[in-house]
C-alpha cells in the first residue's frame, strides 16, 4: 500500500471514529436528560398518588377520636376498621408503609400503621419511634400549618427510595391531632430507568451503526474516491510524456469544491504542458546560440595572436599579451605586428559596446589597423625617396 492508501486509511477512521465520539456522547446526553425527565417525571406522580390518598385517608379518619386512642391505648371496632381501611388502601395502590401519627417535638407517637404480623416491623398504638432524615421538620411543618401539600423525597440504604406525603387529620373544631402519612416506594424507578437507558443505548448505537454506514458509503462515494482519483492523476503526470499532460481528464463530478478543484488541476496539468514546450524550445534555442558563440569565442581568440614568443629569431625584445572578454565574444582586441625590419607596430582597442555587434566591429578595425600602418608606412618612404 503506498503513503496515499495509508493515509486514506487514516482518514476513514478519523471519520469513523469521529462519528463514534458523536455517537456515543449524543447517546450519554440523551440517555442523562430523558432519565432525568422520566424520575423527576415519575417522583411528580408518586408523590400526587401518595398525598391524594394521605389526604382521603386524612378526610376519612375521625379526628376526635384520636385523643382517646393516645390516652387510653383501648382499641374499638372503629379503631379495627380505620385499620382494616388502611390495610386495604395500602395493599391495592402498592404502599410501602400507610401510618397516622402524632408528631411531637423529639419523637413520632403511632396511632395505626396499617401491616400485617408476617410483615413484621409494624408499630403497634403507642408506639414511639424516632424521626428520620428531614422528617422532623418536615412532619412538624404539615402538623403545625394544616392545609399546605407536604412532600418528601428520600433515597438511602435503611428505608430505600420513597415519595413520602403529610396531611394533617383536623377534629371537629379544625385543629390538627395527627398526621395521615403515606410512603410510596420507587425503587422500581432505578430498575426502570436502568432498563430504559440500556434500550436507548442499544437503540441509539443501531442507529449510530447504521447512520455511520450510510454516511461513509456517502463520504467514500463523495469525498474519498474523488481523492484517491486527483491522487492518481497527480501520480500519472510525466514531464516526458507531454501528449498524455496535454490530454489530461479528472472525472470528478460531485458538483461541489471538490469538482472545481479538479478543473483547476486539470487547467495546472494543461499549463504545464505548454510551459514545458515552451521551456525546451527556449531551452534548445539557447544551447544552439551558446554553441555559436562558443565557435565565434575560438573564432576570435584566434583572430588575436596567440603564439608566443611572437618572434623568436628577435632577440632584442619579447612580447606576450592576453584579453578574457566580459561575454562570451567582445569588442576589445590588441595585436602587434612588425611593419618592417626596425618598426613593430602594436594596436590595442575598445570598441564601444559588448557583445556581437562589437565583435563584428572589432573584426573590421582589426583587419583595417594591420593594413593601414603598413601601407602609411610604405607612402611616407615612399615620400622621402
Amino acid at each position: 500500500m503506498n503513503k496515499f492508501g495509508k493515509r486514506q486509511g487514516k482518514m476513514q477512521h478519523k471519520f469513523i471514529i469521529g462519528l463514534l465520539v458523536l455517537g456515543v456522547g449524543l447517546s450519554v446526553v440523551v440517555s442523562i436528560v430523558i432519565a432525568n425527565y422520566y424520575r423527576s417525571s415519575m417522583e411528580e406522580y408518586y408523590s400526587k398518588v401518595a398525598f391524594n390518598e394521605a389526604e382521603i385517608a386524612a378526610d376519612t379518619i375521625d379526628g376526635d377520636k384520636i385523643a382517646g386512642y393516645a390516652k387510653t391505648l383501648e382499641k374499638d371496632d372503629y379503631y379495627y376498621q380505620i385499620n382494616d381501611y388502611l390495610l386495604k388502601i395500602k395493599n391495592t395502590v402498592g404502599l410501602e408503609y400507610f401510618y397516622v401519627v402524632i408528631p411531637e417535638e423529639e419523637q413520632m407517637y403511632y396511632i395505626w400503621d396499617a401491616g400485617t404480623e408476617e410483615e413484621g416491623g409494624i408499630c403497634e398504638l403507642g408506639t414511639y419511634e424516632d424521626y428520620y432524615g428531614d422528617g422532623h421538620q418536615i412532619m412538624r411543618g404539615a402538623f403545625l400549618n394544616p392545609g399546605e401539600k407536604t412532600i418528601l423525597i428520600t433515597n438511602n440504604d435503611e428505608y430505600g427510595y420513597l415519595a413520602s406525603a403529610y396531611v394533617a387529620i383536623l377534629d371537629s373544631n379544625g385543629n390538627a391531632v395527627a398526621l395521615s402519612c403515606i410512603d410510596i416506594s420507587m425503587d422500581m424507578i432505578n430498575e426502570q430507568i436502568s432498563q430504559f437507558l440500556i434500550t436507548v443505548v442499544l437503540f441509539i448505537a443501531g442507529i449510530i451503526v447504521l447512520f455511520i454506514a450510510g454516511y461513509y458509503i456517502m463520504l467514500r462515494k463523495t469525498v474519498l474516491d474523488p481523492i484517491a482519483r486527483l491522487n492518481r492523476a497527480a501520480k500519472s503526470i510525466d514531464g516526458e510524456d507531454l501528449e498524455a499532460l496535454s490530454t489530461l481528464q479528472v472525472d470528478i463530478r460531485t458538483g461541489d469544491e471538490l469538482e472545481y478543484l479538479s478543473e483547476s488541476f486539470e487547467h495546472m496539468a494543461h499549463d504545464l504542458c505548454r510551459y514545458i514546450t515552451n521551456l525546451t524550445d527556449v531551452t534548445a534555442e539557447k544551447e544552439r546560440i551558446g554553441t555559436e558563440l562558443n565557435v565565434a569565442t575560438k573564432i576570435q581568440a584566434s583572430m588575436l595572436p596567440c603564439i608566443f614568443p611572437a618572434f623568436p629569431e628577435r632577440d632584442e625584445f619579447d612580447i606576450y599579451a592576453s584579453m578574457t572578454p566580459a561575454k562570451e565574444v567582445g569588442g576589445d582586441f590588441y595585436d602587434f605586428f612588425l611593419v618592417d625590419d626596425d618598426h613593430l607596430a602594436m594596436v590595442m582597442a575598445d570598441v564601444s559596446g559588448k557583445g556581437v555587434p562589437a565583435a563584428l566591429f572589432m573584426v573590421i578595425a582589426k583587419r583595417f589597423s594591420k593594413t593601414a600602418p603598413k601601407r602609411a608606412f610604405r607612402q611616407r618612404r615612399c615620400l622621402k625617396r
